[in-house]
């Protein structure tokens, strides 16, 4: 029963207008819908019927009716439901004196209302309007028994009170009975109760705005419709929108009560449209069709997925297979097999880029430290990382590799347990981030970004050398110079006065009665620069503790005021050896000295930092110590120390290639000046390489790469130490979308892209990493629910994603819980819960695209893939296809990847670009779905057969010429002909062929060919072996690694205390293994027992076997 309206003296008239309706409303054939409906409901003992609003808007009695069911939705249905009890009993015939049935309460439930109201906009609407809602749910109650009227007894004379429960209100018991006297009891038996059930909606993924946190608002579920859905059901219901008082918080104190609204759920259904919210017009129609006869089609698709990573041809044509996906099949016996693939790629395709939060950022309005940046409002959860919608003014290196003032849309953090790379320069700039994390560096003449993992010593990074001009207003009532010097001062604040102690190291240097405000007051001065001052006000920046005290950034990269402001500095604090020609201040932050760092830079000047006991020395020499003094007005006679000139590094053979195209006495003289660079590998000086492109333009030849980086506002910075150390602790990132990197500590780094790119092509994509942020994780989970003390089932993301595509990143750190439940959902496509007394089978039958990390790092090719990832082999051998991403140096890959992310960052590669637009792209696999489902033809199905069978003989003839094999290893099992078989489907899917064709075989098996290559071939024997992820290791591991434990056991009785020297362990079992050369090999095996606790190390050099445990 649905309360909250008062009663009104017309609902009896409403009762006998939608009682008419239901009586007399034909549908379009003439047939009377309602009365179908009530027979079909009486014989299968329902108790509502399901009332169309379009239906009752569209008969002329009852629009009026229908216009007032949306402003007061509690008395139409209360009317509608009385109307739906007195139909059903007149349509029941003989069983209208079924007292069981008809005692109970009937309902009018409404479908399709015209006011669709998506979750996040609910607010915005008046309470006690109906409307319409979808979304997701992912939370589910058990489900408990409301009390609808309460009746007490008197225990003496029988006397009987019922009252009805009115907007959730429990009435107040009867003092004591009105007959006798005596005291009345709640009578338990006697009243009435309803079933009731709270369930909770989220917004769907697709309906979400660009980064925003998905909202939820919970429901109720009365009496027949509960336990109609469940966690992952995709949801259309029609309800009421309620208030309810939010249970006691802290809150109610200091804000008074609170409240939060809830909705009252009429009418629910689970959505059978797969892809509704994908909109396919008649024109989109036409669109699909046309580009499904492209002949370069599938090249397109490939080349649409994630086209700013270079190259992956294979992979992406995996994924884009994984999108379409293969036919699902029930069996005549029951079984169904699925048509989903899953994919793994184990590597990099996706890890964290983050600096830790004593960073600072670079922004227009200050230097400000990372972890100040985040806001106090709710983040969105994305797996492990927080992220907060955020934008404001940053400092970017944009396609021209000009810096300028971009606009963030993101800051994010998560928590980093591991290694951290620490990276110093020569300039003294010094940044903390994890290994990932990539700097913009430039190798052959063109830039790019390289990992820390892979900067050492030597190497060249990127450093801001010009600050862009500040759009903020100066507020500069105290001369620069002063505010220098009151840096440095003793500033003592009482209630009339601020008292400044000063003490000059240079006073000389200026006149300080010229810089006195006329408001300040001398009150005491001598000649070894001692000065007493009183002022009215001063900055709050310089009010500070010493170590907290900053200096305005607007004057600080102010062109004008940064000299004056120097000019204080040098005369309070600088230090000046005139015989090394040398000017040394010390900063008490690090903050100000990154600001006069940077400020110095774009200057021109090379400055250098270095850091001690919470002090940071900023260090100015030779010429560029002379021309600062000259340039502040310091007349101070010190020794000249020409200074190297700027470089340029990793642009030398490029430069003398287009030096070896102009034939004349100039470039000869240019390429003698350059040789001596090139050979000894330093940076080129900035000015021969003008010259060299000054010659080049005149002599038409085009160099606009190498201008853009001679041109740019870069200075390159010489990599002086790398260090590494364990962290634990929170790390961030900023998202900045149109340069895609930005300024901290003074060195421009790259902010975090393929798992993310295809959860938002895929019409249902879900993007989530493997450690999930709420209890459900990946499956589901039963939680308690804090509202009402019960359990409550929680979906996780592959349920939320069912019948899409869930991409996992970092699948290997999925809980014990998951790792548990995700067989039977990755082959099942369910998941089952049986736990605080609630059993559910939930739906997921997703697409899975998961990236996983080698467990030391690198990908050892000697070891099988489940000995190199955290992964069981009863998961992988779920997986269709599994890839390795491997970073193997190579020339020529390396120049290409250097130039496709170059051209990208510069906006000129056109390759960057999808050919396909990615909302067509989602209409199309859509479509596609939808619509197609292709038959395996006769050709296929040979093809794929031929294919299997001659996987099998082959490795069976070359295990045979193998003496290290105990038995012929398995080349290929049936669970990869059934990925074949999804394989070979999914891509007539890709081109809307309602058959499977040869060359749709041919694909899917070079695609498993591939992979066995990747994870299925034992290096060691050169053969095919599906066993290194079907089963722990390959067979020739297996067999090893039994000889060298039988090896070991005999050499062990050999020795007095058992423990075997380890060399002779290694040298004897490479003979009997008839692997002499080979030691390595039988190193690594003896190095994965002793990982797997089958040995141990009793001391340096030798090994002995665990002992079992009787």
């Amino acid at each position: 029963m649905i309360t909250g309206e008062p009663k009104i003296v017309d609902e009896i008239k409403l009762k006998e207008k939608y009682l008419e309706f239901l009586k007399s409303f034909k549908d379009e054939s003439g047939s009377r819908k309602y009365e179908e409906l009530a027979l079909r409901a009486i014989e299968s003992k329902k108790r509502s019927i399901v009332i169309d609003y379009s239906d009752l808007f569209a008969n002329i009695d009852t629009r009026e009716v229908a216009l007032d069911l949306l402003e007061r939705p509690v008395t139409n249905i209360r009317a509608a439901s009385q109307a739906v009890k007195e139909f059903l009993r007149m349509n029941a015939g003989p069983l209208s004196d079924d007292l069981i049935y008809f005692n109970k309460p009937f309902h009018a439930r409404f479908s399709n209302i015209p006011i669709r109201v998506g979750i996040r906009e609910i607010p915005s609407y008046s309470l006690g309007k109906m409307i319409s809602v979808e979304g997701i749910v992912t939370r589910v109650s058990d489900t408990y028994d409301k009390l609808s009227e309460a009746v007490y007894t008197c225990g003496a004379c029988g006397y009987e009170i019922s009252m009805p429960i009115e907007d959730d209100v429990v009435p107040k018991p009867p003092a004591s009975c009105p007959n006798c006297g005596q005291a009345m009891k709640f009578n338990q038996e006697r009243s009435s109760f309803v079933n009731w059930q709270y369930i909770r909606v989220q917004e769907r993924p697709e309906d979400l705005p660009p980064g925003g946190m998905p909202k939820y608002i919970d429901a109720i579920l009365l009496d027949d419709i509960v336990d109609e859905v469940k966690p992952g059901d995709r949801i259309k219901a029609s309800a009421i929108i309620n208030l309810r008082k939010n249970r006691k918080s802290v809150g109610d104190a200091v804000f008074g009560p609170l409240f939060r609204r809830f909705l009252e759920i009429n009418f629910i259904e689970t959505s059978s449209k797969e892809y509704e919210r994908v909109v396919i017009t008649p024109e989109d129609e036409r669109e699909i069709r046309k580009l499904s006869k492209d002949p370069h089609l599938e090249e397109k698709i490939v080349k649409s997925i994630a086209p700013s990573i270079y190259g992956h041809e294979t992979i992406k044509k995996a994924i884009a297979l994984a999108l379409f996906g293969g036919n699902e099949k029930i069996l005549k016996d029951g079984t169904k097999i699925r048509g989903e693939i899953n994919l793994l790629l184990v590597g990099d395709p996706g890890t964290a880029k983050c600096i830790t939060g004593d960073s600072y950022v670079l922004l227009e309005g200050d230097l400000k430290r990372v972890d100040e940046l985040t806001p106090e409002s709710s983040p969105i959860h994305d797996g492990e990382d927080l992220i907060w919608r955020k934008e404001f003014d940053v400092a970017s290196l944009n396609n021209k590799m000009r810096i300028c003032w971009e606009r963030s849309s993101a800051i994010a953090k998560r928590r980093h347990k591991g290694e951290i790379i620490t990276v110093r320069t020569r300039m003294g700039f010094e940044i903390k981030v994890t290994p990932t994390h990539p700097f913009l560096t430039i190798t052959n003449g063109k830039t790019e970004y390289r990992k820390a993992s892979d900067i050492h010593p030597g190497f060249y990074i990127a450093v801001a050398g010009r600050i862009p001009a500040l759009n903020i207003k100066n507020e500069n009532s105290l001369p620069p110079e002063l505010i220098g010097i009151l840096y440095y001062s003793n500033i003592k604040i009482s209630r009339n006065k601020i008292g400044v102690q000063i003490r000059l190291m240079n006073p000389d240097i200026l006149g300080i009665n010229e810089i006195i405000p006329e408001k300040a007051k001398l009150e005491y001065i001598n000649r070894n620069g001692r000065l007493s001052l009183s002022f009215d006000h001063i900055y709050d920046c310089l009010k500070a503790p010493r170590r907290e005290r900053d200096i305005p950034s607007w004057l600080v990269f102010d062109e004008r005021g940064f000299p004056k402001l120097m000019k204080g500095i040098i005369a309070a604090a600088g230090r000046i050896n005139r015989a090394k020609g040398a000017l040394s201040i010390v900063f008490y932050s690090k903050k100000v000295a990154l600001k006069i760092m940077l400020a110095l830079i774009s200057m021109g000047y090379r400055p250098c930092m270095s850091s001690s006991g919470g002090r940071h020395k900023i260090t100015v020499k030779g010429d560029d110590a002379a021309d600062l003094f000259r340039r502040i007005g310091i007349k101070v006679a010190i020794a000249k120390r020409k200074r190297n000139e700027d470089g340029i590094p990793g642009i030398g053979d490029v430069l003398m290639e287009i030096l070896g195209q102009i034939k004349s006495r100039e470039a000869a003289d240019l390429r003698k000046k350059l040789k001596k660079f090139v050979t000894s590998g330093r940076p080129v000086p900035l000015s021969i390489a003008k010259e060299v492109l000054d010659l080049a333009k005149r002599s038409g030849i085009s160099a606009d790469d190498i201008e853009v980086i001679v041109s740019s506002d870069v200075v390159w910075d010489e990599v002086k130490q790398v260090s590494r150390e364990q962290f634990d602790g929170w790390v961030y990132d900023i998202e900045v979308p149109s340069n895609r990197n930005f300024v901290a500590n003074g060195l421009i780094v790259h902010n975090s892209q393929l798992l993310k790119y295809v959860s938002r092509i895929s019409p249902r994509g879900l993007y989530t990493t493997g450690k999930g942020s709420t209890a459900a994780g990946l499956t589901a989970a039963v939680v308690r629910d804090a509202s009402t003390g019960g359990w409550t089932l929680e979906a996780g993301a592959l349920v939320l994603a069912d019948r899409g595509t869930a991409c996992i990143d970092e699948f290997d750190k999925m809980s014990e819980e998951d790792r548990r439940a995700i067989h039977e959902a990755m082959e099942q496509q369910t998941i089952s819960i049986a736990k605080a007394g609630i059993v559910a089978t939930l739906n997921a039958r997703t697409t899975i695209i998961a990236a996983a990390n080698p467990k030391k790092g690198r990908y050892d090719k000697m070891l099988s893939v489940a000995e190199n990832i955290n992964l069981p082999p009863t998961i992988l051998s779920r997986f269709d296809l599994i890839y390795v991403i491997k970073d193997d140096p190579s020339e020529d890959l390396d120049r290409r990847i250097a130039k496709h992310i170059t051209e990208t960052r510069r906006g000129y590669n056109p390759e960057a670009e999808p050919p396909i637009p990615i909302d067509l792209l989602r209409k199309y696999i859509a479509y596609a779905r939808q619509n197609i489902t292709p038959v395996l033809t006769k050709e296929a199905g040979e093809e794929i057969s031929r294919f299997y069978l001659s996987m099998r003989k082959m490795s069976k003839d070359k295990a045979e010429a193998v003496e290290i094999m105990e038995q012929a290893p398995i080349p290929i099992t049936p669970r990869q002909l059934e990925a074949l078989f999804r394989l070979s489907e999914a891509r007539a899917k890709l081109y809307l062929r309602e058959e499977v064709t040869a060359e749709d075989a041919r694909v899917a098996i070079e695609l498993l060919r591939a992979m066995l290559k990747d994870v299925g071939y034992d290096e060691v024997t050169g053969t095919y072996d599906v066993s290194g992820f079907m089963h722990e290791s390959f067979q020739s591991s297996s067999y090893r690694r039994a000889r060298i434990m039988e090896l070991l056991s005999r050499m062990e009785r050999q020795y007095e205390n058992g423990e075997v020297p380890r060399a002779e362990l290694v040298a004897q079992a490479a003979k009997e293994l008839n692997m002499v050369g080979k030691e390595v090999i039988i190193e690594k095996d003896i190095r994965s027992l002793y990982e797997a606790g089958r040995i141990y190390i009793p001391r340096p050099g030798y090994v002995k076997i665990v002992p079992r445990r009787e």
